[in-house]
């Protein structure tokens, strides 16, 4: 009988079987940590680059080729670490950097000396989708899971205090953007700034830059003090994104099981082939880990029902190990015709998520190296599950490569830096844009603003306003009747005390938001410390109920809104793309900052409703005009600006 979650499945079980154990030899410019000073004191005249959660190297193998030489790389990962310092000059170290002390020991050989990059890959799955839906089942079951890893961009941040590199590159996963997590990203931002760095985040798609995968990943770029605007490197045209027909047809078939002979290979067929087995300094017909799990029997029998197209709850019951509901994309086959599901660290677990076009087994070790875009003569330490974790974590080598060569290009002209550009506004223009944003509406905005409710600074207060009067037809009702709401319902025990406060709101036509005033009241005069979940469970708006929490300071979240979008992508000539929301929370993010109180956050609202419109915007009247990037060739009139000052 099917049961929700797993099931009870047939006696199909295999061992487990983790194949032979691969070591590999350290790089022959590899120190040990003792040596790091005397190894930055040679190397000093190359750019140096310091590597935080390395993992096996994906990050530095791409830096390296970009040009920069790895002087520390660090993980927590032994296997991950033993690959690292295999192919990477420098010192490569094992240690759990989530604590202070560690990193003044890890990192005190290098400070005080230059260090051109520190980049970083701060473990990215507790900020994704899937995590945060495991967390959720795990909080209603069994009990609340807290993640650790979730602070380590604070260990990050650490060493980017002590080391002051002269560019920082931070790589994770696009949901850090989203939902709660974009706290962590402003929050990043804003300690980033206070470092005296300029910032720009962006996400890219892994076969923007010719690997043949999806995998989209965010990134942040600081550089120290540069009034240089960073040219990103630019995406590839779709036409001619790479497949994993381009990247793995050459690979003969397999059966499965970590043992399997490899069969002989007979060399490559693409353009993209080709390149992984450039430096391939081995026999031409040699071929490492093209090695897989072994087949259940009865995933055997459900993968021969699997089409490219062939959803989890499509296959006949009696295949399915799992419960539909739950998993409903549980077995995936790929396509040769397009790029590769994102590959991830859970193929290390199992491969359902990435079953073979035409086999019916899941991806061998070197085809996920592949599809991350790793040469063929780049292994992976450890055991065989170990290997496929280490290629799931890491970042795409053509990806950092990509980045890694803007970053070097911005570095090599910076001793050439030109005046800073009006448009560009300094180093610290993210600063002076909060700065103004916050002057101007303390001083004009409050004086004719549409929104009355958003200058207290009280929830109840902000709650009745978002809704009574946030419907646009109802706004110049607010102007009229919210100074008399205000002085008689100042807290929520002032309005249930109140036995005419249905006359009060029929006389306006708003006697049917009665129940939802009361039930929030309720709701406010019996917690201390009410939650969004709580506010929505007393019949309020979520969407409105997130936005007061926001301008009263009472949450840390700052959600969308379209005047918001509107402003931020004008100030920082920024562009939405490809409508997953994700850019937009970005450009919000940098707009806003960490923003304690929410002030940024209602000026930056409040400015895009009264100047800052979707059609023929007030640019004239605007108090961030000069700093905006939408105002090109504009001159500033101080006179027009009393209180906007930068």
């Amino acid at each position: 009988m099917q049961k929700r979650g797993i099931t009870e499945s047939r006696n199909y079980r295999l061992g487990n079987v983790r194949g032979a154990r691969l070591s590999l030899k350290p790089h022959p410019e590899a120190c040990g940590h003792a040596e790091l000073m005397e190894y930055h004191k040679e190397y000093s005249g190359e750019p140096l680059a310091v590597d935080l959660f390395s993992g096996a190297g994906g990050l530095s193998l791409g830096l390296q080729r970009a040009g920069f030489r790895l002087a520390l790389a660090v993980d927590q990962n032994e296997f991950a670490v033993e690959t690292h310092a295999a192919y990477f000059p420098g010192a490569s170290v094992t240690a759990d950097i989530s604590n202070e002390t560690t990193l003044d020991e890890l990192l005190a050989p290098l400070l005080g000396r230059r260090i051109d990059l520190l980049a970083g890959s701060p473990p990215c799955q507790p900020f994704s989708i899937a995590t945060r839906w495991i967390r959720s089942v795990q909080k209603s079951g069994l009990g609340s899971m807290r993640d650790h890893r979730r602070e380590l961009w604070r260990s990050f941040l650490y060493a980017a205090q002590l080391l002051k590199p002269r560019a920082i590159l931070i790589e994770n996963v696009p949901d850090m953007a989203t939902n709660e997590d974009g706290i962590i990203l402003r929050s990043i931002f804003a300690r980033l700034e206070e470092l005296e760095y300029s910032i720009d985040c962006r996400t890219f798609y892994a076969f923007d830059f010719g690997v043949p995968q999806v995998r989209q990943r965010i990134f942040i770029l600081a550089f120290w003090r540069s009034d240089k605007l960073l040219c990103w490197p630019g995406a590839a045209p779709e036409r001619h994104r790479a497949t994993l027909r381009d990247a793995i047809s050459d690979l003969p078939p397999l059966r499965g099981g970590w043992n399997e002979k490899t069969p002989e290979y007979y060399g490559p067929q693409t353009a993209l082939q080709k390149s992984f087995r450039e430096t391939f300094d081995v026999d031409d017909h040699a071929l490492f880990d093209h090695v897989t799990r072994a087949v259940r029997e009865d995933d055997l029998i459900a993968f021969q029902h699997l089409g490219e197209k062939t959803k989890y709850y499509e296959l006949p019951e009696e295949l399915r190990r799992y419960g539909a509901d739950s998993f409903v994309d549980k077995y995936n086959r790929l396509s040769w015709d397009m790029p590769c599901r994102s590959i991830t660290a859970h193929i290390g677990k199992d491969g359902y998520w990435y079953i073979h076009p035409d086999q019916h087994r899941s991806l061998s070790i070197r085809e996920a190296a592949r599809v991350q875009s790793f040469p063929d003569w780049f292994r992976f330490a450890g055991f065989q599950t170990s290997a496929l974790r280490q290629i799931g974590e890491a970042v795409a080598p053509l990806v950092a490569q990509a980045l890694g060569k803007s970053i070097l290009e911005h570095l090599e002209q910076s001793d050439a830096r030109s005046r800073p550009s009006p448009r560009m506004g300094g180093f610290d223009k993210h600063l002076r844009v909060r700065r103004s944003l916050k002057r101007w509406y303390e001083k004009e905005a409050r004086k004719n603003t549409l929104y009355p409710w958003r200058l207290e600074v009280g929830l109840w207060t902000n709650l009745m306003g978002e809704t009574l009067f946030a419907e646009r037809g109802q706004r110049a009702k607010a102007v009229l009747f919210w100074g008399n709401y205000l002085r008689d319902w100042p807290d929520p025990k002032s309005f249930l005390r109140d036995k005419h406060r249905e006359v009060h709101l029929r006389t306006i036509g708003l006697s049917a938001r009665l129940p939802i005033l009361e039930a929030l009241a309720r709701y406010l005069r019996s917690r201390k410390h009410p939650t969004l979940e709580g506010l929505v469970a007393a019949g309020a708006n979520e969407r409105l109920s997130r936005r007061a929490m926001a301008v009263s300071g009472c949450s840390l979240e700052r959600p969308n809104d379209t005047a918001l979008v509107r402003v931020a992508n004008r100030v920082f000539e920024r562009r939405a793309s490809r409508g997953n929301g994700v850019d937009s929370q970005i450009s919000t993010a940098i707009l806003v900052g960490q923003d304690e109180g929410g002030k940024v956050y209602t000026a930056a609202i409040e400015l895009g409703e009264m100047i800052c419109t979707a059609s023929d915007p007030a640019c004239l009247l605007c108090p961030i005009a000069p700093l905006c990037s939408h105002n090109v060739g504009y001159e500033r009139q101080p006179e027009a600006f009393p209180s906007g000052q930068g």
